[in-house]
């Protein structure tokens, strides 16, 4: 897995936008927003012959007229030009660049120039690159993203705009948001290599419709998830998908081996992949596999119990002194067990002087909390209260939290209070 010229790429002293322009829809004009309004703090380049400044920035007529070399180019014109432009890049000293657009004819003469010159290619068709610990937004993308410690890698372009819309209405950040495009020359395993050491970046999360050397990608991200969780999800499980696609066709299970081989867990679809950027976002590391589980009602608990043991969890087991405790604040016959029934009177209060008693514990490394909609514990009001009971207690941030409050309607401003909070919650 090379590295060569990743360091140019992903963090760039200097950017170079050639066919930068003023008119609203060209795609030099979107990139040279993006760039000044990501607060990029090295010099943007703008090269074209058309304009003397574009957005207020004095713009340069022709690649070799640049004062110097920038680390990172950003091919906005037509693709006719790309071969062109690519070696007047290489002649110049330019060390990566970014291909928005580009016809599968070219693939070859780019890669061999790229060679030629050793420029680090992202793309071609790509969305570009997002980094918002540098303030780099060098991407199409028309949405701001937020800081996070989550890496998302992607290979579609319309994926990457749905989970940076979706992440924008949650307040969810992310370290690096890469997409890919053809992947001509930087692929997902060198990224992987890279990312593996990136002391932003706790999680990575990829988007997968093809590889192109599997045994290269297996290695790379075994050697990362030994450091750092890896979610994959992989489209393209049906012949009919792989054809839509034009990836090349294989069984599915030999993905899913693959997947488990390298380390990494894989996710179905989107609905899940937001459910673990939201995870990942906001839960702590887990210290232990002790669960302790408590809910206003068996039947939500069994579920959750049920997906426990399909997944080879382990409960937490509570000391006799520690049910003592609890058997005090719950109504007779109770009961003891993990899951803890609550009862479906049980207040916002009782919710908090449990986890309380729960928190000062040490038999337990997470805990869920589970909360179906209750006229007796209104939504908003019972989150409100553990929220403060877990910002106000030693070990609220040593033990991992995991909050499911069911329901839609009653249940929309509890969620957003716990994400607020930093605290992953689930409808």
């Amino acid at each position: 897995m090379s590295q060569r010229g990743l360091e140019a790429l992903l963090r760039p002293k200097s950017i170079a936008v050639i066919g930068a322009s003023v008119t609203p829809g060209r795609a030099g004009y979107f990139m040279m927003r993006n760039l000044l309004a990501g607060g990029f703090s090295g010099p943007v380049l703008p090269v074209t012959p058309k304009y003397k400044a574009v957005s207020g920035v004095l713009a340069w007529p022709t690649i070799g007229s640049l004062p110097f070399a920038p680390d990172l180019a950003v091919i906005c014109t037509h693709s006719k030009r790309n071969l062109e432009l690519l070696q007047q890049l290489g002649e110049k000293g330019c060390k990566a660049c970014i291909i928005l657009s580009a016809p599968a004819s070219q693939s070859a003469e780019l890669k061999a120039c790229a060679s030629r010159w050793q420029i680090r290619l992202l793309g071609p068709n790509s969305l570009g690159l997002l980094a918002p610990w540098q303030g780099l937004n060098a991407s199409f993308s028309p949405v701001p993203i937020e800081k996070g410690r989550i890496a998302f890698i992607s290979q579609s372009a319309a994926v990457s705009n749905t989970i940076l819309d979706w992440a924008q209405q949650r307040n969810l950040g992310f370290s690096w948001f890469i997409a890919l495009g053809d992947s001509l020359d930087t692929d997902v395993d060198d990224l992987l290599d890279f990312l593996a050491r990136d002391g932003k970046t706790s999680a990575i999360l990829l988007y997968l419709e093809h590889l192109s050397d599997a045994r290269r990608f297996v290695s790379a991200s075994r050697s990362a998830s030994r450091n750092k969780p890896i979610l994959v999800i992989k489209s393209g499980r049906s012949r009919e998908a792989q054809a839509l696609l034009g990836t090349h066709s294989g069984l599915d299970a030999a993905w899913d081996a693959a997947i488990q081989r390298a380390g990494l867990l894989r996710v179905q679809d989107t609905h899940e992949l937001f459910s673990a950027v939201e995870s990942l976002s906001h839960m702590r590391p887990l210290r232990g596999e002790r669960l302790m589980i408590i809910s206003n009602g068996a039947a939500p608990a069994a579920l959750a119990l049920d997906e426990l043991y399909a997944r080879n969890g382990k409960l937490a087991q509570l000391s006799d002194e520690t049910y003592q405790q609890l058997e005090a604040l719950l109504p007779a016959g109770a009961g003891r067990g993990n899951p803890l029934d609550l009862k479906d009177d049980a207040t916002a209060g009782r919710y908090a002087a449990c986890v309380e008693i729960l928190l000062n514990s040490h038999e337990l490394d997470a805990l869920m909390i589970i909360h179906a909609p209750s006229a007796v514990a209104p939504a908003t009001e019972t989150a409100s209260h553990l929220i403060d009971t877990i910002a106000r207690h030693p070990r609220g941030k040593l033990v991992t939290l995991l909050t499911n409050w069911s329901g839609e309607f009653s249940s929309q401003a509890a969620r957003r209070a716990f994400t607020q909070a930093g605290i992953p919650t689930w409808r």
